[in-house]
């Protein structure tokens, strides 16, 4: 077996992956072919072991089809985790091979709380909802659900993610639709040199995101207009949950390609006041809107706030949002020290993830252009780049870590990422979906002696999949906080068990704070563990793993 100089080893060939993705391009640069695929890790079977998803497209064939309704698509890939390294593919006969239209990416969580965890798949002509019915199988539950997301005609939906916006303990859902765009109304573009490339989405008006609340009898009601979100247009690229303000109520995040990023507050009584601007996440540091794609959010400077990082296009650099607390950022990425080693890439997939196992949140980016030509036209930007990796030294500043990448050094046109630990060894891996090329697994092979906790949520007054939940971890005077979510980076899910890298740390204090408002402390828990934490029951090692 080859050595790998690094962190990361892309373990995909030897772990039994196979799939490889495709955007349907056959050469007539239709704009809804560069945004695809998401993927996801998640316990399909609930045995403890995360099982691997992904979103895959199909051939536009404009020529004989003239409505992407009606187009017959390859179907997403659902993997078994086997424990022992390696996967199998499921997929077939498990109620996820049918008709998706032309998807893009997938979000994750327990909506009807029967402990299963269940998907939503955003494709472009509808998007649909499959229960986990358990055994490896799931069933369309999509008109009866009422989340097609089709109002008046077809749209165009990237990333989604469920959150508790009314603490009523049953997940909501909010959607992304990017822009105004059909194969009717596709523009055609070209570069300087008259060959044909894929458009600006500025020539495309933006679209509405919408928000489906849950009534907790199997079905959901679209409550857009009277949350207050149907006066806000813009090309909605990734959304994520997040309690920024700390009042208790989950709030939305939206990365908007070439508009203002959107914070929507939580008002705590089914409406949300849009607070980007005054809060200081709706810009990029020149006052002007960036082409925001994936969202990571983590406390990485352990502040007791979680922050947020939004990529975007190549010679914008990412943006590095810091929680002040009081409701407010600060655009810290330049002294962060990630202005210049981001300035080159176009980035999408993203997340906080503590490799090193340190007590710091770093950060992994899944990079790659949209325009297949970009070499000929700029100097330093490729269409195939590499991911980024970038240590968290401590102190408020990240440093690109060159010598760790490993594997994550080969150039790829990613687009959704997610991370977990997909082999339960106690170091987070990270998996990547790559357009009209084979995913990645790449397993966390670090050397430190650094210890850790995994902690799988479970909500009982609260929404059963925990989300929402406030973790504070301390050992001596550190002190660690995030919250429980799936839904994050850009068209994918990621491992809902919260994790926390330890440093030397023996023992550790848990404090839990659920949506329900019920708090519970675990003192003294042993590191190195696994544990399952029960609302109302305390946190106990799990015995399945």
């Amino acid at each position: 077996m080859r050595q790998v100089s690094g962190v990361f080893r892309d373990v995909t060939e030897r772990a039994g992956i196979t799939f490889r993705h495709s955007n349907g391009a056959q050469g007539q640069y239709l704009f809804i072919e560069t945004t695809p695929g998401g993927c996801a890790f998640f316990d399909s079977d609930n045995d403890g072991w995360l099982d691997i998803l992904f979103v895959n497209g199909q051939p536009l064939n404009m020529a004989e089809r003239s409505n992407l309704q009606t187009f017959k698509p390859t179907p997403v890939v659902l993997y078994r985790n086997n424990r022992n390294g390696t996967f199998t593919d499921v997929t077939r006969g498990s109620g996820l091979d049918v008709d998706l239209n032309y998807a893009q990416g997938v979000a994750v969580g327990d909506f009807d709380n029967d402990g299963r965890e269940d998907l939503y798949v955003t494709a472009y002509g509808g998007n649909r909802l499959f229960r986990n019915l358990g055994g490896g199988r799931f069933e369309d539950v999509t008109a009866r659900a009422g989340v097609a997301d089709n109002h008046d005609g077809v749209h165009w939906a990237l990333s989604a993610a469920f959150g508790d916006y009314n603490n009523d303990g049953f997940l909501d859902l909010y959607v992304c639709h990017y822009c105004e765009w059909s194969p009717e109304t596709d523009a055609h573009c070209v570069d300087r040199y008259g060959a044909r490339i894929y458009c600006d989405p500025t020539i495309y008006r933006g679209d509405v995101g919408r928000l489906y609340r849950n009534n907790g009898n199997g079905t959901f009601t679209d409550v857009t207009a009277a949350a207050g979100l149907a006066k806000f247009r813009a090309r909605g690229m990734g959304v994520v949950w997040l309690d920024y303000d700390q009042d208790g109520r989950q709030d939305i995040y939206v990365a908007n390609d070439m508009d203002a990023n959107l914070l929507y507050h939580n008002e705590g009584n089914g409406t949300f006041r849009e607070a980007g601007l005054v809060a200081g996440v709706a810009y990029g540091a020149s006052g002007k809107p960036l082409s925001g794609m994936g969202i990571a959010v983590g406390d990485y400077d352990n502040n007791g706030y979680e922050d947020l990082y939004v990529t975007n296009f190549s010679g914008q650099t990412n943006s590095l949002y810091r929680n002040d607390g009081g409701g407010l950022f600060t655009h810290v990425t330049e002294n962060a020290g990630l202005s210049a080693p981001t300035w080159h890439y176009l980035g999408f997939g993203v997340a906080f993830l503590d490799y090193d196992r340190d007590g710091w949140r770093d950060l992994v980016v899944g990079n790659g252009h949209v325009n297949d030509k970009i070499e000929q036209a700029s100097i330093g930007v490729t269409y195939a780049e590499p991911k980024g990796l970038y240590r968290n030294r401590g102190d408020g500043t990240f440093e690109d870590a060159v010598a760790d990448k490993g594997d994550l050094r080969t150039p790829r046109v990613t687009r959704g990422l997610a991370i977990g630990d997909y082999d339960n060894d106690g170091r987070v891996d990270v998996l990547a979906c790559n357009q009209n090329d084979r995913a990645e697994l790449f397993r966390n092979e670090s050397r430190d002696d650094h210890r850790w906790i995994s902690l799988r949520l479970v909500g009982t007054r609260s929404n059963r999949s925990g989300y929402g939940t406030k973790v504070y971890v301390s050992a001596g005077r550190q002190r660690q906080f995030a919250e429980c979510r799936s839904g994050m980076s850009y068209v994918a899910a990621s491992d809902a068990r919260v994790y926390f890298g330890l440093g030397k740390a023996q023992r550790v204090d848990v404090t839990l704070h659920w949506l329900s408002g019920q708090r519970e402390t675990m003192q003294g828990l042993a590191t190195n563990r696994f544990y399952l934490c029960t609302e109302g029951q305390g946190c106990q090692v799990d015995g399945r793993l």
